[in-house]
C-alpha cells in the first residue's frame, strides 16, 4: 500500500476516510505514468529485515522463534510502506495529531523538513530530526508499535508521536506487522525478572491504548486512554479502520463493532 497526497490523476473512489490523503494500489503505482517515480524496491529491501524481530525475542529472553511464532506465515504478514506528503500545518490546527503506530515495528526515512515530535512519559515533546553519519547515509526512525506492546505485555511500549510542519514534508515509512489472525492477548509469557519489572511499573502494567470506537463516543479521546486488549492483530486493525474512517465502515459493514 502506498500513501500520497498528491491528487493528480487519482481515482476519487481510492480514497479511504476524511483526510486528503489516497490510498493507492501498488499496480497504479507501477503502471500509471503520474506516479510510476514511486519506487517499490525499498518494500523489497525492508522486508528483508525481518529475521531481525529475533533480536527482540533475545531481549526478551526467549527463544529466537518466540515472535517469528506468533507472527505467522511470512508471506502473509501485514507489512506495508508508505510514501507519505505532509503539508504545511494551518496555523492553530492539529497537524497529524497525537498516535501509536498500530503495527509492530515502524522504519521512518524522514526528509529534510523537521516536524515529527515523540512524547515523553512526562508528557513533554522532542523533535526528531534527521541524522546523516559522515558519509551523508539517513539513519532510520524507529518506532514501536500497539502489536509489540500487546504481545510483550506492556513490556515495550508504543511510541507516541505527532506531525507538524512549518513546510512540506516528505517521508517514506515501512511498517512491519504479523499476520491478521497472530495473537496478541495474551501476550507472550515473559522470563520472571522481565515481569516483575512490568508489575512493579504502572506505566507498562495499564498502559493503555488507542480508543476504540465505543470509547471514543463515551468521550475517551487520549492517545492512550484506551483500555481494550485484542485478541489478534486483526481486531486491533479493525479498532483502526473503525476509528480512523467511520464513515466508510458504516457504509461497507455497518456501525463498528
Amino acid at each position: 500500500m502506498e500513501r500520497s497526497d498528491d491528487k493528480k490523476n487519482i481515482p476519487s473512489d481510492w480514497q479511504l476516510g476524511d483526510s486528503s490523503k489516497r490510498i493507492i494500489p501498488p499496480s497504479y503505482i507501477i503502471n500509471n505514468p503520474s506516479t510510476r517515480h514511486f519506487d517499490l524496491r525499498p518494500f523489497t529491501a525492508l522486508a528483508s529485515l525481518a529475521p531481525s524481530i529475533a533480536a527482540f525475542s533475545f531481549s526478551l529472553g526467549l527463544p529466537p522463534n518466540a515472535l517469528h511464532d506468533r507472527f505467522g506465515e511470512f508471506e502473509r504478514r501485514q507489512s506495508l510502506i508508505k510514501y507519505i506528503h505532509y503539508p504545511p500545518t494551518p496555523n492553530g490546527g492539529q497537524g497529524v495529531g497525537l498516535h501509536q503506530d498500530s503495527l509492530f515495528l515502524t522504519l521512518l526515512l524522514p526528509g529534510t523538513e523537521v516536524g515529527l515530535e515523540v512524547q515523553l512519559p512526562d508528557g513533554t515533546f522532542v523533535e526528531v530530526g534527521r541524522k546523516n553519519d559522515a558519509e551523508g547515509k539517513t539513519a532510520f526512525v524507529v518506532n514501536l508499535g500497539e502489536v509489540m506492546q500487546q504481545m510483550t505485555g506492556g513490556y515495550f511500549l508504543a511510541t507516541p508521536h505527532r506531525v507538524h510542519v512549518k513546510a512540506d514534508r516528505y517521508s517514506i515509512g515501512f511498517f512491519y506487522g504479523p499476520t491478521l489472525e497472530s495473537t496478541l492477548n495474551p501476550p507472550l509469557t515473559l522470563p520472571k525478572r522481565l515481569a516483575a519489572a512490568v508489575a512493579a511499573s504502572a506505566r507498562h502494567r495499564s498502559p493503555g491504548a488507542s480508543p476504540t470506537p465505543e470509547e471514543l463516543a463515551r468521550g475517551v479521546t487520549g492517545s492512550f486512554e484506551g483500555n481494550s486488549k485484542h485478541n489478534t492483530y486483526g481486531d486491533l486493525l479493525w479498532n483502526y479502520f473503525g476509528r480512523s474512517h467511520p464513515k466508510y465502515v458504516a457504509i461497507h459493514y455497518g456501525s463498528p463493532k
